[in-house]
Order: structure tokens, then sequence, then C-alpha cells
């Protein structure tokens, strides 16, 4: 696992690199992704997102990213690498990076 952190007085961006274990789906990530970045804003997609943990009878999980978004008031992306690592991307204000660190930092490898 590899951790960038690269910064500006405007923004601070969080790398986060790591491998994907081979036959490891990285599908339900990128849809979460993709619902962030659908909504309107982060409130909104971190309250939609705890009613839908809220009210499902099975499963767990799902709210992690939804909430770092929310809580460090950051974007995320995700994207493969060349040698197909995941690489996930928190870009933020300066301000949060206590909120986008420990998570992320967090992140167990797959």
């Amino acid at each position: 696992c590899r951790l960038e952190l690269t910064g500006s007085p405007e923004r601070l961006e969080v790398r986060v690199t790591h491998p994907v274990a081979q036959g490891k789906s990285l599908e339900r990530l990128f849809e979460v992704l993709a619902f962030i970045q659908h909504c309107p804003n982060a409130e909104t997609a971190y309250l939609e997102r705890m009613r839908f943990v809220a009210s499902r009878k099975e499963g767990t999980g799902g709210l992690g990213l939804v909430r770092i978004s929310y809580e460090a008031g950051c974007s995320l992306s995700a994207t493969l690498t060349e040698d197909g690592d995941l690489q996930l991307v928190a870009r933020t204000a300066p301000s949060a990076v206590g909120a986008v660190l420990a998570p992320l930092a967090a992140l167990p490898a797959p």
C-alpha cells in the first residue's frame, strides 16, 4: 500500500494505491463513487446512503466512502493503474486534512 500527499494553499490531494487481489471485484466501489458524483452534494449523498444502509435487511458496509466525502468535504475518484493496482484519490481543502487522512490510511489491503 502506498500513500501520497500533495498540496498547495488551495487544495490537498491524498492518493492511496494498493494491489487488487486477483478475482476481486471493484464493481461495488465504482458504483458507490458514481452515486456520490451524481448526487447534488456530499450531504445529500450521505443522508441518502444512511437511509439505504438503515433500511436494508441484509448486507454490511456501504457508508465509508460516502462518509469520507461528506465529512472531509472532498471529491473522490478511483482508477486502475497500468500495473493493475487500485488508486483512490481524495481532493479537498487543506483545512480538512485530518478528516481525509484517518479513514483513507486505515483502508485494508484487498
